[in-house]
């Protein structure tokens, strides 16, 4: 089983440290005395990324995939202090007949990123010298119901230039991908 790098980290001088192995980005948080993580982003295209969290005696706490920044997809799998697990979920349940990749490709059709390339996925810029320089997320996707009990997938996209952003949100029926709501609004930060 996989343990937290303290050697690695303690002798970082950086709070996030990143690393690339065998093409992926791999950030990774500083010990605190409420645990800490890994975020392990693969090569484009791909739009998920693993994520690893840590007890404070380091042994796993959660392993995981996600898309944009929230959606648990694939087997997430949670582990008490002494590394054993104690629960596996299959996160792909959730999903009705609109799948992510009906959700992906929805997104990749309004014009905010291309699956063939990877463009407008997460990422992170890792320096020569091992600090993450910029963490960018340009959407997230999480499940929510409307008061009539409606299940649909919340999406807020954000393009973002030097001082602002233009953020756009989507609701998708969960079941037909029928867009139930759309709005845009460009937020200026003011120096």
């Amino acid at each position: 089983m996989e343990t937290y790098n303290f050697e690695l980290m303690n002798n970082s001088k950086y709070i996030i440290l990143g690393i690339v192995r065998n093409g992926w980005k791999i950030a990774m948080v500083k010990m605190s005395e409420s645990g800490a993580y890994y975020n392990e982003y693969p090569p484009a295209p791909r739009f998920d990324k693993v994520v690893k969290l840590f007890y404070p005696n380091g042994n796993l706490k959660y392993t995981g995939k996600l898309v944009g920044e929230h959606l648990p997809i694939g087997e997430s799998i949670y582990y008490d202090e002494e590394g054993k697990i104690i629960n596996r979920v299959d996160e792909d349940t959730k999903f009705g007949k609109f799948k992510l990749d009906d959700i992906l490709k929805f997104i990749e059709n309004e014009g905010w990123i291309n699956l063939e390339t990877g463009e407008g996925r997460e990422d992170v810029t890792i320096l020569e010298d091992g600090r993450c320089d910029k963490i960018i997320s340009r959407f997230s996707i999480s499940e929510r119901v409307t008061t009539d009990g409606i299940a649909y997938w919340f999406i807020v996209i954000r393009a973002m230039s030097y001082n602002n952003f233009m953020k756009t949100t989507y609701h998708l029926d969960k079941n037909s991908g029928e867009v139930l709501y759309r709005h845009s609004e460009k937020v200026v930060y003011k120096k």
